[in-house]
């Protein structure tokens, strides 16, 4: 891939990502949707990493495997993005949980494991198509 093919799938998986997020709060809220700008910008920061990361993990072990430590690696890119929001604004304007289950100084929420495990399957069948292709 050369540069602007990998910025515009870095641009694509951050607005798809958002339309999922707004879609969601809005289910979730009863027509209130939302997103930030701060999240997107961690999302298109963080996308190449993550494309990385299943590389990695599909060819020295499976899919099955990939796709149930997705959640593990989306709680570590809202720990890091989480914190460095919190390093530039103070406070994070992006996302923060105020769950019981909630940890990182309400950076991650555990009960997003089946939310995260379904965005995993998405995004690594997505990777691997446009990887392998």
């Amino acid at each position: 891939m050369n540069i602007i093919t990998k910025i515009c799938v870095q641009l694509s998986y951050s607005l798809l990502f958002a339309t999922i997020e707004y879609l969601y709060t809005s289910y979730r809220s009863k027509g209130h949707g939302y997103t930030t700008f701060q999240q997107f910008c961690i999302s298109f920061a963080l996308v190449p990493f993550v494309f990385i990361w299943d590389k990695f993990m599909t060819d020295r072990y499976n899919s099955i495997i990939t796709i149930l430590l997705y959640p593990i690696v989306l709680w570590i890119v809202e720990i890091v993005g989480g914190f460095t929001m919190i390093y530039y604004y103070e406070y994070n304007p992006a996302w923060t949980y105020n769950t019981t289950d909630s940890l990182f100084m309400g950076q991650i929420k555990l009960s997003n494991y089946f939310n995260f495990l379904f965005l995993g399957i998405i995004f690594h069948y997505s990777c691997y198509y446009l990887i392998d292709s």
